[in-house]
């Protein structure tokens, strides 16, 4: 089945993996075994505030370019929301983007 809007690098992307994970990340590229991704964050409450905030995925992995997730744990892949977009770049790259 071809998608009629392909997935291209630098799209934020959603991730739904078999473990019912939701990942949010920037997808880079893929091989025929994984899905490559950069800023991998997942949602959660903030303990102080109360809001849905990302926080880091690999909570104690080194940050690097590249962050290959395995295809066979992927359940679906989707490009995130526009607000779910932008709440990635804002966290990643702390500039504040217009509601």
């Amino acid at each position: 089945m071809l998608l009629e809007n392909p997935i291209v690098k630098g799209t934020v992307v959603t991730i739904k993996l078999s473990s019912s994970e939701e990942v949010i990340a920037e997808y880079q590229s893929e091989t025929s075994e994984h899905v490559l991704v950069n800023d991998p964050m997942t949602l959660a409450q903030h303990p102080q505030t109360g809001d849905i905030s990302p926080f880091p995925w690999l909570m104690t992995a080194e940050q690097t370019n590249g962050t290959p997730i395995n295809k066979s744990h992927i359940s679906v892949i989707a490009a995130s929301q526009s607000d779910v977009a932008k709440m990635h770049l804002q966290s990643t790259t702390k500039i504040a983007l217009p509601s």
